[in-house]
């Protein structure tokens, strides 16, 4: 496969976008940060100590993407270097991204009363629980990684994909690509604390992300759908042959 992706600059940049565009269009980080600093409003919180929670949190957040992101990276090069240069590898990676797109669409539908209803309802309960409880930065911090972990078998197959990508880059640059790419997704992030200094809590973002909740979910399924799209074209392209 790294054949395959060092063929065309547009897979590389593509297939990172893509990848960033699910993981945000998840919200789940989102979700927990709103929730957290709506109760520690409730609490008399200052808006000062509310936004350094929020940035540390973001900083959890960021830390453990990039985390995840590397482990990645090295499993994929140490590991299974060999594996990922062979097609069928990827037509399989393929096709169950493209079931999980299709599965999870189908519980955002049928379960209209949960926001996340393809996380496992005892993690949810959990980070309601720690968000509503979060009382100080070092708290907020530590759920902040905390909410990426939960979300990792969800994102670990697009992981897969863009740290494959990531590979590509010369080696000087790797370590600056899984920085750049886990800022990215701490993007979100950033905008509620900008919206934070403006407004006195953050219900009107948690408005917006119910609200638009169908457009979140029509936004993942496209990003993983063309995201197998573009790999099975990179495949049928090149005329790889399996093994």
């Amino acid at each position: 496969m790294l054949e395959i992706i060092t063929s065309t600059d547009w897979f590389v940049v593509s297939s990172l976008f893509l990848v960033a565009f699910f993981v945000m269009a998840l919200q789940l980080d989102l979700s927990v940060a709103t929730f957290m600093s709506g109760h520690a409003l409730g609490r008399q919180t200052s808006q000062r100590r509310l936004r350094l929670m929020v940035d540390q949190f973001a900083l959890g957040f960021v830390i453990m993407t990039w985390l995840v992101i590397s482990t990645t990276c090295l499993v994929l090069h140490f590991s299974l270097h060999d594996l990922i240069k062979t097609s069928w590898f990827w037509t399989i990676i393929s096709g169950v991204i493209l079931g999980q797109g299709l599965l999870m669409t189908l519980l955002d539908f049928s379960k209209k009363t949960s926001p996340h209803p393809w996380l496992n309802q005892v993690m949810r309960q959990f980070l309601t629980k720690r968000a509503s409880k979060t009382r100080s930065p070092a708290e907020a911090f530590s759920l902040g990684l905390t909410s990426f972990l939960t979300q990792t078998p969800i994102v670990l197959l697009t992981f897969i994909v863009a740290g494959a990508t990531l590979l590509v880059l010369p080696g000087q640059f790797l370590v600056p690509g899984t920085i750049i790419f886990s800022l990215t997704l701490g993007v979100p992030l950033l905008m509620f604390r900008g919206y934070l200094r403006n407004n006195q809590s953050g219900v009107g973002v948690q408005q917006f992300i119910v609200k638009n909740r169908r457009f979140f979910q029509i936004v993942r399924l496209i990003c993983l759908l063309v995201l197998v799209l573009i790999i099975t074209s990179e495949l049928s392209h090149l005329g790889v042959k399996n093994g």
